[in-house]
C-alpha cells in the first residue's frame, strides 16, 4: 500500500513516492495499479493522487460487511456451530465497524472461540472496538506481563527485523543473559497469538501492519534495536545458528 510508503517518507526513509511516475510520462497502452488508503489523511502523496487528474480513475472500495464476514468464517478453522456463523458474522462485523484487519483479526478470534459468548468475551477482553492499535497493545501488553523491563524491545526487535520464524530456542540462544528458558520463551509467543501465527517452523507475524506498529514502539529505544540487531548478528555467525544462514 502506497500509505505505507507515505508513512516512510514522514521518516526521511527512502519510499516509493520519490519514483512515481507522473500521468504525463507514462507512455500510452502502459497503465500503473497503485493502492492504498485515500489520499486525504497522506499529504506526501502527490498532488495528482490527492486532486482530480483526468489520467486518474478511482476505484474505491466499500467497508468490510456481515457477508464477508461470513465468507471468511465459512472458511476458518472455527468450531463454532454452523448455524452460529451468521450471528457471529453480524457481530464481528458490528465489533470492526467494517474495518478489514479488525475484521481479519476477530475472525482470527473466532478460531479459538467454541461459542458465541466465548467470542463475544474475547473480543471485548481484547479491546477490538477500541481499534487495531488498541487491540495490538492489549495483547502485547497481557503477553508480557511479568517479565523483566526489556524483554518487550527484544521481542518486538526479532519480530521486526527477522524473516526467520522466530521460536523459543532461537530467543533463548540469541539472548542467554535473560537467563528464559526455551519453554517460557515459547509460552510469550504463544500468548502473542492471533498477532503472530504458529506454523511448524515457529512464529510468523500475521500482517505486515504489526511490524508498523512494533517499530512505532521501538522508536522511543532506538539504542534496544541496536543491541537486538547486534546480538542476532553474534548469534547467527556463531556454531548455534541453522547452518544454511551462516
Amino acid at each position: 500500500g502506497i500509505d505505507h510508503a507515505a508513512r516512510a517518507d514522514r521518516r526521511g526513509l527512502p519510499s516509493l513516492l520519490g519514483s512515481m511516475p507522473s500521468p504525463e510520462t507514462v507512455p500510452d497502452g502502459v497503465r500503473i495499479l497503485i493502492a492504498g488508503q485515500p489520499g486525504s489523511a497522506y499529504p506526501e502523496y502527490p498532488i495528482w493522487l490527492r486532486t482530480h487528474c483526468e489520467s486518474v480513475v478511482r476505484i474505491g472500495l466499500d467497508p468490510v460487511d456481515a457477508q464477508d464476514v461470513l465468507l471468511l468464517l465459512s472458511r476458518s478453522t472455527t468450531e463454532m456451530p454452523p448455524e452460529d456463523l451468521e450471528s457471529a458474522a453480524r457481530m464481528i462485523q458490528e465489533v470492526a465497524e467494517g474495518n478489514t484487519l479488525a475484521s481479519v483479526f476477530a475472525v482470527a478470534e473466532a478460531e479459538t472461540s467454541g461459542t458465541l459468548n466465548e467470542l463475544e468475551e474475547r473480543l471485548s477482553e481484547r479491546k477490538l472496538h477500541s481499534g487495531v492499535h488498541a487491540y495490538y497493545t492489549t495483547i502485547w501488553e497481557s503477553a508480557v506481563p511479568d517479565s523483566p523491563v526489556g524483554i518487550s524491545a527484544y521481542l518486538a526487535s526479532v519480530l521486526c527485523i527477522l524473516k526467520q520464524r522466530a521460536t523459543g530456542r532461537l530467543m533463548h540462544e540469541a539472548f542467554p543473559d535473560w537467563e528464559l528458558p526455551t519453554p517460557e520463551w515459547d509460552a510469550i509467543l504463544r500468548k502473542l497469538e492471533p498477532l503472530v501465527v504458529c506454523e511448524e517452523t515457529g512464529y510468523r507475524v500475521r500482517h505486515n501492519d504489526i511490524r508498523v506498529f512494533l517499530e512505532q514502539e521501538l522508536r522511543t529505544d532506538e539504542a534496544a534495536l541496536q543491541r537486538v540487531a547486534s546480538l542476532l548478528a553474534d548469534y547467527y555467525m556463531g556454531p548455534t545458528a541453522a547452518p544454511f544462514f551462516r
